[in-house]
């Protein structure tokens, strides 16, 4: 910033601060903190390079056993206040914090650190050098209201914990937890308790939630539940021989309802690969970079608008979403036409897209795209893209 703009940017803030009525020590004390950040704030990328100072420097006074409790209350407050949570749960997970899915007989409404979770006692966990999990709440699913959230938890503190997915069904009020929020649920895990594959509970949660209706409808005692869960559960052993979703397909659901990846699976390691491959940045950093600079973002197109200009050339805008966020980008007709082959930017396809941010007043952060390189992986990624998609067309209505 030069010496005449600082000083031009100086009289119109001390007569901005005057107008609302500011009393010199306070415009003082404003024009002392712009003048100590001046040349700083947008050429060295300000917001990153301070987030990402505080919280090493946290994380490096902290004791290894309490890190999962300063990650825990971290998430129960929004996560990185640049980045989200997406930012906030991956750098958990690089300091050894194991991240459970929702679960209706441990989840709360609040993320929580967990001492006694079965994922943590097994020796191959503690062997990756893990220092704690935190359990994701039901009130991080998205779609999930927090009378639902509070409803389940209120039935589980008055009757115990749920014994299987029927005992669920029949006990909660199903005008406050619908057929879709069960759906949800269950390929979010929340169920894994009763030992079955998410596949088959998906293929057999009518039955479950038509017989949980039948058994509340009827008022039948509770003792007599048992033997009609063992045969509901050997049948669905038996005669639904299905084998569990892919990690890909897991993995679209956590980001499809939840924003981030729980499991550290191989779609997450293969998002990690592009990103150091194509020397990507994540879409909840974009605010911390200049305007106009030079960016590469990864992820899965979400929306697409192909428009016609006045000139009667087309161009696109598309959203682009991964586990920390979504960013609306527009493609000029001159990028439109380079791409040559339109049908590779489409809903669902998983994509680089090379560019620069600009940050507008009235619009917020945008990528102006001017190159775009499709990536795929042998179906594996597709399924995942196309999972998620299927999650934003619906609009993730959980009733």
């Amino acid at each position: 910033m030069g010496i005449c703009t600082y000083v031009k940017a100086g009289r119109w803030a001390r007569l901005a601060c005057k107008l609302r009525r500011w009393t010199e020590e306070q415009i003082n004390a404003v024009l002392a903190l712009l003048q100590e950040h001046a040349g700083y704030l947008h050429t060295h990328g300000h917001a990153l390079a301070l987030a990402q100072h505080v919280l090493v420097q946290a994380c490096a006074k902290v004791n290894p056993s309490t890190t999962a409790a300063f990650f825990c209350e971290t998430l129960n407050n929004g996560g990185s206040a640049h980045y989200g949570l997406g930012a906030a749960v991956e750098e958990a997970r690089r300091w050894g914090v194991l991240i459970l899915p929702p679960d209706v007989n441990r989840s709360s409404d609040r993320y929580r650190v967990e001492t006694d979770a079965p994922e943590l006692l097994g020796a191959e966990e503690r062997a990756r050098g893990t220092v704690g999990a935190i359990r994701v709440p039901l009130c991080a699913i998205r779609g999930f209201s927090t009378e639902t959230v509070q409803h389940i938890v209120a039935i589980r503190d008055a009757f115990g914990p749920f014994t299987s997915l029927l005992d669920f069904c029949r006990r909660v009020d199903r005008s406050l937890v619908g057929r879709r929020s069960v759906q949800v649920l269950i390929k979010l895990g929340a169920f894994s308790f009763t030992g079955l594959a998410r596949a088959q509970l998906a293929l057999a949660e009518q039955v479950y939630t038509s017989t949980g209706d039948l058994l509340r409808a009827a008022d039948r005692s509770p003792t007599a539940l048992a033997p009609l869960e063992e045969e509901l559960a050997e049948l669905v052993t038996r005669h639904l021989h299905v084998a569990e979703w892919p990690p890909e397909v897991l993995a679209a659901d956590e980001l499809g309802h939840l924003g981030f990846y729980v499991a550290n699976s191989e779609v997450r390691r293969g998002a990690l690969r592009i990103a150091e491959e194509f020397s990507t940045i994540e879409i909840a950093e974009l605010a911390g970079h200049p305007h106009n600079a030079p960016v590469t973002i990864a992820g899965i197109v979400t929306t697409l608008r192909v428009r016609q200009t006045r000139k009667g050339e087309e161009m696109a805008w598309l959203c682009i979403t991964d586990s920390s966020g979504a960013a609306e980008c527009g493609l000029f007709p001159t990028g439109y036409q380079r791409l040559g082959q339109p049908t590779l930017l489409r809903e669902g396809a998983f994509l680089v897209a090379k560019g620069r941010v600009a940050h507008e007043e009235t619009t917020g952060t945008k990528v102006w795209i001017d190159q775009i390189v499709p990536v795929s992986s042998g179906g594996a990624q597709m399924r995942a893209v196309a999972t998620a998609v299927e999650h934003q067309r619906s609009g993730l209505e959980v009733d």
